[in-house]
């Protein structure tokens, strides 16, 4: 099936549910779990506030090394179009 290689598109996902009525899956209902809630170190916290300032200057290198700062803390940072998220690695 080749559908499911094919970039995101709301004729595939209309054709997923089409087939879905007949395999009963009940894939319309499925949802995301929610993002486990995790109590982030200050310290880990005021490195991804200072990396978002970083990028906002472009300063690319000093927000690279920030993240690297991080990871060794034993988390991981990911950028959302709100700013970041925080997660355990």
């Amino acid at each position: 099936m080749e559908a499911v290689k094919l970039p995101k598109s709301k004729d595939i996902y209309k054709l997923a549910l089409d087939f879905d009525k007949v395999l009963g899956l009940s894939l319309d209902k499925v949802t995301a779990p929610a993002p486990e809630k995790i109590d982030v170190p200050e310290d880990v916290a005021a490195l991804a506030e200072a990396r978002l300032a970083a990028k906002k200057e472009k300063n690319w290198a000093e927000a690279d090394r920030l993240r690297n700062e991080i990871s060794v803390r034993g988390y991981v940072i990911k950028d959302t179009k709100d700013g970041y998220v925080i997660e355990k690695a």
